[in-house]
């Protein structure tokens, strides 16, 4: 069944709404970040059309280029499919868990190398060594870089996420990567099997 464009206005009021969100974002940014969320958090189901590019300029007031820089990047990413002639469709995604529903983690074995990166990783003392898991070359950091950044992303962080994290990684990112391996590697794992480390293993 066809589906009318007023199932799918919503979202162009929706968006309307959270342009005026963020103005350090751009216009594209300010598309693509609630189109994500929306379709992680499942207001956006699977199968669900988009209003045209050309109908989301218009009604939003941006160029189409605009439009196309953030439902490019939400394809990219697997979020979206493209059906050739009939528009943007939300992709099926493999359904995650909230995390305040989800049930207790299974207990997660380690490689031998995996068991040692988590023991190194847990604490942190003045005698660093070359190579210490963790410990950046602090003399080469891009302080001024680091600074501008973090006043640009402050506003919305969480406190937590500026800490030290002990448990293999901030559980976000682990999250976020299992999710990309699952898409795009068709690589089956949890989040709790993501370890995040200092530098790639060689």
């Amino acid at each position: 069944m066809k589906q009318s464009a007023s199932d799918s206005d919503w979202i162009i009021d929706a968006l309307a709404l959270r342009m005026h969100q963020h103005a350090t974002r751009s216009l594209s940014q300010r598309l693509y970040h609630p189109l994500k969320e929306w379709v992680r958090q499942g207001k956006l189901t699977a199968g669900q059309r988009l209003p045209s590019s050309r109908h989301m300029s218009d009604a939003l007031g941006v160029s189409r280029n605009t439009v196309l820089a953030a439902t490019d990047r939400l394809l990219a990413e697997g979020l979206l499919v493209a059906r050739q002639g009939a528009g943007l469709y939300v992709a099926q995604l493999p359904r995650v868990l909230d995390t305040e529903t989800a049930p207790p983690p299974k207990a997660v074995h380690y490689s031998s190398r995996g068991r040692t990166l988590l023991a190194l990783s847990k604490t942190l003392s003045n005698g660093y060594r070359a190579f210490s898991p963790g410990v950046p070359a602090l003399d080469l950091f891009p302080e001024a870089q680091w600074q501008r950044l973090v006043r640009q992303h402050q506003r919305n962080a969480d406190v937590a996420w500026m800490d030290y994290q002990t448990d293999g990684g901030l559980a976000a990112l682990k999250v976020a990567i299992s999710d990309y391996l699952r898409l795009s590697r068709a690589v089956r794992c949890q989040p709790e099997q993501v370890i995040i480390t200092s530098k790639p293993s060689s």
